[in-house]
Protein backbone atom coordinates (compact mmCIF):
# COMPACT_ATOMS: atom_id res chain seq x y z
CA UNK A 1 0.00 0.00 0.00
CA UNK A 2 2.72 2.51 0.97
CA UNK A 3 5.87 2.84 -1.04
CA UNK A 4 9.10 4.03 0.48
CA UNK A 5 10.61 7.01 -1.29
CA UNK A 6 14.36 7.35 -1.42
CA UNK A 7 15.72 10.75 -0.55
CA UNK A 8 18.16 12.00 -3.18
CA UNK A 9 21.75 12.34 -2.03
CA UNK A 10 23.61 15.64 -2.20
CA UNK A 11 25.51 14.61 -5.33
CA UNK A 12 22.34 13.72 -7.23
CA UNK A 13 20.64 16.93 -6.14
CA UNK A 14 23.36 19.09 -7.69
CA UNK A 15 23.86 17.06 -10.87
CA UNK A 16 22.43 18.81 -13.91
CA UNK A 17 21.32 21.99 -12.16
CA UNK A 18 22.39 25.50 -13.02
CA UNK A 19 23.55 28.12 -10.53
CA UNK A 20 20.04 29.54 -10.43
CA UNK A 21 18.67 26.25 -9.08
CA UNK A 22 21.23 26.11 -6.27
CA UNK A 23 21.69 29.73 -5.16
CA UNK A 24 19.27 32.59 -4.71
CA UNK A 25 18.53 34.31 -8.00
CA UNK A 26 20.46 37.51 -7.24
CA UNK A 27 23.55 35.57 -6.12
CA UNK A 28 23.42 33.28 -9.15
CA UNK A 29 23.15 36.28 -11.46
CA UNK A 30 26.11 37.96 -9.76
CA UNK A 31 28.23 34.80 -10.00
CA UNK A 32 27.40 34.27 -13.66
CA UNK A 33 28.20 37.88 -14.57
CA UNK A 34 31.46 37.74 -12.61
CA UNK A 35 32.50 34.57 -14.42
CA UNK A 36 31.74 36.12 -17.79
CA UNK A 37 34.11 38.98 -16.94
CA UNK A 38 36.82 37.14 -14.98
CA UNK A 39 37.48 34.16 -17.26
CA UNK A 40 38.24 36.17 -20.43
CA UNK A 41 40.20 38.71 -18.35
CA UNK A 42 42.35 35.95 -16.89
CA UNK A 43 42.87 34.49 -20.36
CA UNK A 44 44.18 37.86 -21.57
CA UNK A 45 46.23 38.79 -18.50
CA UNK A 46 48.02 35.47 -17.98
CA UNK A 47 50.23 35.75 -21.11
CA UNK A 48 50.83 39.41 -20.28
CA UNK A 49 52.21 38.53 -16.85
CA UNK A 50 54.51 35.97 -18.43
CA UNK A 51 55.79 38.57 -20.91
CA UNK A 52 56.35 41.47 -18.47
CA UNK A 53 59.44 40.03 -16.70
CA UNK A 54 61.20 39.78 -20.09
CA UNK A 55 60.80 43.55 -20.53
CA UNK A 56 62.70 44.27 -17.32
CA UNK A 57 65.67 42.02 -18.12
Amino acid sequence: MFRSVKKPSASTKLAGHSCKDIFHFWLATLVEKALVVLIPSAALLFPLFKFLPQLYD
